[in-house]
């Protein structure tokens, strides 16, 4: 609907606004024109499994870097 050409996933510290905490990971997909919300949606759900434990055994063990976002591009960018 808004035209993008990606999409993904982002690991990132809960924040009190929604959408708002520092930034450790994103992993994009390009939006190819014949996906649909339920493809998209399957591929976003198999990436945050496959990434969500290396992730948390990174932030436990202090090998990540949190980033804040910049919110003045209106999406999550880091």
């Amino acid at each position: 609907m808004n035209l993008d050409t990606e999409t993904g996933v982002s690991i990132m510290k809960i924040a009190e606004e929604l959408d708002t905490g520092p930034v450790c990971n994103t992993y994009k997909i390009n939006l190819e024109n014949n996906l649909n919300a339920s493809d998209v949606a399957d591929k976003l759900s198999l990436i945050a499994a496959e990434k969500i434990l290396d992730n948390i055994d990174n932030i436990l063990e202090d090998r990540v870097k949190f980033i804040d976002q910049d919110h003045s591009k209106g999406n999550i960018r880091i």
